[in-house]
């Protein structure tokens, strides 16, 4: 039961990172068409990027599939 949360719990958390990687990449788009070159657009347009980075996802992160899986593996 707790790896059914655990994995119900890991879904939802995908799903708004993905909702909000696309709000970012939005307000990142309506930054550089608006072709605005002040400072205050550019701090946004680099606070932005940065935001978007944090949120991709390492090379390989370990999911609660995968953990539920340790120690449940048998030698061949």
């Amino acid at each position: 039961m707790a790896d059914s949360n655990l994995m119900r719990m890991e879904a939802a958390l995908r799903k708004q990172q993905e909702a909000l990687t696309e709000l970012i990449e939005i307000a990142l788009q309506a930054v550089r068409e608006s072709g605005d070159a002040s400072v205050t657009a550019m701090h946004l347009q680099r606070r932005l990027q940065a935001l978007a980075d944090s949120l991709r996802p390492a090379p390989r992160e370990a999911t609660a599939g995968d953990i539920s899986k340790i120690g449940s593996r048998r030698a061949s």
